[in-house]
Parts: C-alpha cells; structure tokens; sequence
C-alpha cells in the first residue's frame, strides 16, 4: 500500500462489500520504529489486512485489538 489514498480506496471497497473495517493509525512513537506517526493499517472483518504500522507482532496485537473494537465500539488508544 504506497498511499493514504490508496488504503482508504481499499478500505472504502471493504465496506461497499459489507464488511465492517477497522482502521489503526500510529499516534506517536517512542526510541526508534519503521514507521512514521500517521502510518495507518486497515483490518477487514474477514481477516483481510492494508497498510502497515510496524509489522510483527504489534500488527498482530492490533488485529487482536480490532476484533475487540468491533465487538464494543468506540475508538481506542492503544500503547
């Protein structure tokens, strides 16, 4: 995913299929990180994922995370 605009495109079709989509986006970081404040990661509630954060095991933990965020609604801030 080289663009904002391309994820949101992804996320956009998502949606227009019925699914519902959780969107991640990293808020701040602390010491070093492969990416940026304003990276963003897209979950599909099928187990589709767009963009990325860090990779590993923080993608995963937010996987997680979305579930959890479309189970109960809400944003969340997650360290």
């Amino acid at each position: 995913m080289s663009t904002v605009l391309e994820l949101l495109q992804t996320v956009r079709d998502w949606q227009c299929e019925g699914h519902a989509v959780t969107l991640c986006t990293l808020v701040e970081v602390e010491n070093s990180a492969p990416r940026d404040p304003g990276a963003s990661f897209a979950v599909c509630a099928d187990g589709r994922l767009a963009g990325s954060i860090s990779g590993g095991c923080v993608e995963a933990a937010l996987v997680e995370e979305s579930a959890a965020v479309a189970r109960d609604g809400g944003a969340r801030v997650v360290r």
